[in-house]
């Protein structure tokens, strides 16, 4: 019983892991875009 409730444990943080580095992800793309158009603004 007790290496089930260890097993659906790690599964659960591995799919926390994956959903929070897939949102860093996200945000540092979006951060990037905006700095990119902060810098052609600038350019121009």
């Amino acid at each position: 019983m007790r290496l089930v409730f260890i097993s659906i444990a790690f599964i659960l943080l591995l799919w926390l892991g994956s959903t929070f580095m897939g949102v860093m992800f996200m945000l540092m793309v979006k951060i990037l875009r905006w700095f990119g158009k902060k810098i052609n603004v600038e350019d121009l």
